[in-house]
C-alpha cells in the first residue's frame, strides 16, 4: 500500500511561520523603503509571457535580514514592485535569514534581455493569502508509471491526497510545494525492496505544474535490496512529459529529473535570477573570484557540454561533462572548489550555467552513494552506524543479520556494482560539489538532499578513521565517534590524499552551513562538519612539537616522505568556506593557522628555494625513516634528489595550474582570519611568485593573467577581495588604514599590513622589493615596507601618531609601470 509521509516541514512549525511573517502572506508590502535594499539582482528573460513565477533562492548576511521581514523586489528602471514571495529555511545562529527561497511574478522579457532589480525590505503590507492545493490542482493529473522487466506496471498518482499534506516547501502566494515519498511496491520490481520515490511536487500562481522527483534504489542492508530493472515515465495532464527505456537501477544511485507543463499545455521556461556576487562573498557563501577578464572557456566547456549531453539527457545514467571514471585526471571543469558551471552561476547568473549546473546536479546524485537508513528516515550517519564502512567493499561485507551498531558494511551480495563504462562512479580525490550551489541559489529541494547526502557519504565511505591514542601510546581503534575529537569519526589525520581530505571537508562544511534548519537530523551534519577540523584541532600541540619549523604540512596517504604543494590549497578553500559561514567551530581558526604556517614559510626562509613551493611540486617532509624538521633539511633533499627548480625555471616547473593554485592560496592568506604578521609574509610570498618573469621553458611559470581565466578557472581564479591578477591594473593602497605599535617595540618589530585593491602588487624584476614604496615618513626613516606591504620598524620611532605615503605599483607585460595612488596611512607609537 502506497504512503504519504508528512515529510519534516511539521504543521506546527508551518504556523508559527505564518503567525511569524516569515512567509508569504506578507509577501510583498503596500511601499518599499528605497534605503533598505537587501541585494543586487537581475531577473534573466527566456522569452516567457508576462506573469511567470520565477523560481529562486539567495543567501544573506548574517545580520542583514529577519524572518520576520517583508521584502520585495524591485526593478531599477522605473522602481515599479513585482509580487514577491520569501520563505527562509536556514538562519544564522543570531537567527537572522542566511538562503531564503523566493520567487517572484516576472514581466515579459526577451530571450537574453536583463532586467536590473533590487531586493529590499518593505513596510508590512496587506496580508495575501497563500495558494490552496485544492484550486490549484483541481482538474490536473499527475502520474508516474513503474513498467517492470516482468510484471504489471505501477501507477502512482501523485496529486493525490496533497491537501491533507502538511509538507511545505515554498508556500505563500505565488507559489507552493509540497513532497510526497514512497516505497516501490515490491511486486512490481520482481520483488526487489530497495527503491522508493521521492517527489516534489510544485504549483505556482500562473497554472504551472511541476514535478521534481527522485527514484532511488538507496535502502541500505534490506532484505530483498538488490538491483532492479524497470522503464518509467512521468504524466501530467495526460501528456508524456518524461519517459526512460528500459534500465537496469543499480544500489546506492538515484535518478533525479524534474518537468512540468502549464494549465493550457507545454511548460514556458520559466525566468531566471542572476544573483547578487557581491552579496554572496560578503556573506561568506563563495571565495572571491577575479572577474576583470571573461571566462575563456565558456563556450568549450559550457556550451559544447550541453550541446553533446542532451541528446543522451533521458537515459538512465547520463554524463553531462562529468567523467565517468571518477579517479581520472588532467583537466577537469566538474570538479574543484566549485564546479565550473556552478561557478560562472555565482560570477554572471549565465542560463547556461544555471541550466548545466541543474543536470550536472542531477547526474552527481546518481553516482553510488546514496545510502538511505530506511528505519530511521535519513541519510546513513556515523552516530546510528559507529563501525560501518562503505569502503574497501572487496573485502569488507557484513551479513544481513547483524544490528545497525555493529554493522561494517554492506552484505556480501549487496556490494556497490557501479563501473565507469555505464555509470558515473565516484571518488574521494576527485568529489566534486554538485549540490550547493543550486540548492543555494535555486532552492531546488533535491538540491539540498544532495547535499545532505553527500556530505553523509565522505564521512561513511572512509575505511580508516582517526583512531584514539591510548596513554601507553598505543592506538584504539574501537572507540565510539566522537565529534569534539574526530576519534571514530573523521577520517584519519593524513590517511586520505591531500586534496581527498580538502573536498571531504569542503563537503561537510557547506552541508552544516546550507542545510535547512528542519532538515532531518539537522544538528548531526553540523557535528560531522566539526569532527573533521576537530580531528586536527586537538592534535595540533603535538604535530607541532613533532615537525618544527615545517609545522603545517599536511599528510598523503599516510606518507612520511612528502606532501602534495599544490594540494594545500584546496585545504585553505575548505577551511575558508567553514570559517566564513560559522561552522568551523572553536578549533577552525588555529587549524587554519596551522595549515597555513607551511605554506608561507616555504616563501619566507631564506634557506630554502622558494620555487620548489612556487611550482606546486611534492615538498619533501621527511626520508622514510624519519621526518625532517627544518627547512634547511628539505632545501638539502632537493639537492640529493636533483630536482631543484632552478631560478629561469627551465626545469622541474611543476605544472601550470599547479602554480596558479599555489599563488591563490597565497592571495587568499592575506585576507584570511590567522596572525596579521602571518597575512603579511603571506602577501609578500604573493608578491615574490606574481613578480617572476616569464622565461622558463614553454614561457613558465604560466601565472600571466589570461591563464587564470582559462579551463580551471573555478580553481586558479580566487583571488584577494576587491582585488585582479591583471599587470596593467594599478594597486590602489586602502585608504583609513591606521596601524599601533608598542613605543618600546625593538627594531624589526611588525607593525601591520597595508592592503590594495585592484591589481595585487607586483616587483620590477624577479624578487624585486619596490611593490611597495615609501614616499614620505618621520625624519630618520624609522619605518620600512616589504614587497607585500609589510610594515616594520626600521629604526627608533618617536611615540606619537605619524603619517606615511606609499604607493603601490605593478609592471605589465611589456615591463610598463602601472602605479597606483600614493595614500597615507596613519601609525601610532606608544601605549
Amino acid at each position: 500500500m502506497c504512503t504519504r509521509k508528512p515529510g519534516f516541514w511539521s504543521a506546527a512549525w508551518l504556523l508559527s511561520a505564518l503567525v511569524l511573517g516569515g512567509l508569504c502572506p506578507r509577501a510583498w508590502g503596500e511601499q518599499t523603503n528605497g534605503q533598505n535594499p537587501v541585494a543586487k539582482l537581475a531577473i534573466l528573460g527566456t522569452g516567457a509571457p508576462e506573469g511567470i513565477v520565477a523560481l529562486f533562492a539567495h543567501g544573506f548576511a548574517q545580520g542583514q535580514l529577519k524572518p520576520t521581514e517583508a521584502v520585495v523586489l524591485q526593478r531599477a528602471d522605473n522602481q515599479a514592485r513585482l509580487q514577491t514571495q520569501m520563505n527562509p529555511v536556514t538562519s544564522w545562529p543570531d537567527g537572522s535569514v542566511k538562503v531564503a527561497l523566493l520567487a517572484v511574478e516576472a514581466p515579459a522579457l526577451d530571450k537574453g534581455e536583463a532586467l536590473e532589480c533590487v531586493l529590499v525590505k518593505a513596510a508590512q503590507g496587506r496580508a495575501v493569502p497563500p495558494l490552496e492545493w485544492a484550486k490549484l490542482v483541481k482538474g490536473r493529473q499527475a502520474t508516474l508509471i513503474v513498467k517492470p522487466k516482468e510484471g504489471e506496471p505501477w501507477r502512482f498518482d501523485l496529486l493525490a491526497g496533497l491537501e491533507a499534506n502538511r509538507d511545505r516547501w515554498r508556500d505563500g502566494p505565488l507559489a507552493l510545494s509540497t513532497r510526497v515519498e514512497t516505497q516501490v511496491p515490491p511486486q512490481h520490481l520482481n520483488g526487489v525492496t530497495s527503491v522508493r520515490l521521492v517527489a516534489d511536487v510544485i504549483a505556482t500562481q500562473d497554472g504551472i505544474l511541476e514535478i521534481d522527483w527522485r527514484l532511488a534504489n538507496d535502502a541500505v542492508r534490506k532484505a530483498g535490496g538488490g538491483p532492479a530493472t524497470y522503464a518509467y515515465e512521468v504524466a501530467i495532464d495526460g501528456e508524456t512529459v518524461y519517459s526512460q527505456a528500459e534500465a537496469k537501477h543499480i544500489q546506492y544511485t538515484a535518478w533525479v529529473r524534474t518537468r512540468g507543463r502549464a494549465a493550457g499545455g507545454a511548460m514556458p521556461e520559466r525566468p531566471l535570477i542572476r544573483p547578487d556576487y557581491d552579496l554572496l562573498v560578503r556573506g561568506g557563501f563563495t571565495l572571491p573570484w577575479d572577474r576583470s577578464l571573461p571566462s575563456q572557456a565558456h563556450a568549450e566547456y559550457l556550451t559544447q557540454t550541453i550541446q553533446k549531453g542532451l541528446p543522451t539527457a533521458n537515459t538512465a545514467y547520463p554524463a553531462l561533462g562529468i567523467c565517468r571514471q571518477a579517479g581520472e585526471v588532467g583537466g577537469r571543469q566538474e570538479i574543484g572548489y566549485r564546479t565550473y558551471a556552478g561557478m560562472v552561476w555565482i560570477k554572471t547568473g549565465h542560463p547556461e550555467a544555471q541550466f548545466l549546473a541543474h543536470r550536472q546536479m542531477e547526474v552527481g546524485s546518481s553516482r553510488p552513494q546514496n545510502f538511505w537508513d530506511e528505519e530511521r528516515g535519513t541519510w546513513l550517519t556515523l552516530e546510528d552506524w559507529p563501525c560501518f564502512t562503505s569502503g574497501v567493499q572487496w573485502q569488507n561485507t557484513c551479513p544481513l543479520n547483524v544490528p545497525r551498531e555493529k554493522a561494517t558494511g554492506f552484505p556480501a551480495d549487496q556490494k556497490s556494482t557501479a563501473n565507469a563504462k555505464e555509470h558515473v562512479t565516484v571518488d574521494h580525490a576527485h568529489n566534486a560539489d554538485y549540490w550547493s550551489v543550486v540548492a543555494l541559489l535555486s532552492g531546488r529541494r533535491m538540491a539540498f538532499d544532495g547535499l545532505a547526502m553527500n556530505a553523509a557519504w565522505v564521512t561513511a565511505d572512509n575505511n580508516e578513521r582517526q583512531p584514539r591514542v591510548l596513554p601507553d601510546g598505543k592506538l584504539d581503534w574501537w572507540s565510539p565517534p566522537d565529534f569534539n575529537t574526530g576519534v571514530a569519526w573523521a577520517p584519519k589525520t593524513g590517511a586520505p590524499q591531500v586534496r581527498g581530505f580538502a573536498w571531504g571537508l569542503r563537503s561537510v562544511a557547506l552541508a552544516a552551513a546550507l542545510l535547512p534548519d528542519r532538515f532531518p537530523r539537522r544538528e548531526y551534519y553540523n557535528r560531522n562538519a566539526l569532527a573533521w577540523i576537530n580531528a586536527y584541532g586537538v592534535n595540533l600541540k603535538t604535530l607541532a612539537e613533532e615537525r618544527g619549523e615545517l609545522a603545517g604540512w599536511i599528510p598523503h596517504t599516510n606518507g612520511r616522505t612528502h606532501t602534495p604543494g599544490f594540494m594545500t590549497s584546496f585545504v585553505f578553500y575548505a577551511l575558508l568556506d567553514a570559517l566564513n559561514l560559522g561552522v568551523a567551530g572553536p578549533h577552525g581558526p588555529a587549524v587554519l593557522q596551522y595549515f597555513s604556517n607551511f605554506r608561507i614559510n616555504a616563501f619566507n626562509r631564506p634557506e630554502f628555494n622558494w620555487r620548489n613551493a612556487a611550482c606546486g611540486r611534492d615538498i619533501p617532509i621527511g626520508d622514510g625513516s624519519k621526518l625532517f624538521t627544518t627547512w634547511a633539511q628539505v632545501q638539502q633533499r632537493y639537492r640529493e634528489q636533483g630536482d631543484d627548480t632552478p631560478a629561469n625555471w627551465s626545469a622541474h616547473i611543476g605544472g601550470g595550474d599547479w602554480q596558479r593554485n599555489v599563488l591563490a592560496g597565497l592571495a587568499l592568506l592575506r585576507d584570511a582570519p590567522i596572525q596579521d604578521e602571518m597575512r603579511a609574509k603571506a602577501a609578500d610570498g604573493m608578491v615574490l611568485f606574481r613578480s617572476e618573469r616569464q622565461i622558463g621553458i614553454e614561457g613558465h611559470p604560466w601565472i600571466t593573467p589570461p591563464r587564470f581565466f582559462g579551463p580551471f578557472e573555478n580553481l586558479n581564479s580566487l583571488c584577494s577581495l576587491g582585488s585582479t591578477w591583471r599587470w596593467d591594473v594599478p594597486p590602489a593602497i586602502r585608504a583609513g588604514q591606521t596601524f599601533t605599535v608598542p613605543d618600546d617595540a625593538p627594531e624589526g618589530a611588525f607593525v601591520g599590513l597595508v592592503v590594495t585593491d585592484g591589481g595585487l602588487p607586483r616587483a620590477s624584476r624577479p624578487e624585486g622589493t619596490d611593490a611597495f614604496v615609501i614616499v614620505e615618513q618621520p625624519p630618520g626613516n624609522p619605518f620600512a615596507v616589504s614587497r607585500g606591504g609589510g610594515l616594520r620598524l626600521a629604526g627608533k620611532a618617536p611615540a606619537g601618531t605619524h603619517t606615511l605615503k606609499l604607493y603601490a605599483t605593478t609592471y605589465d607585460e611589456k615591463e610598463q609601470e602601472h602605479r597606483g595612488p600614493t595614500v597615507p596611512v596613519t601609525v601610532k607609537v606608544g601605549r
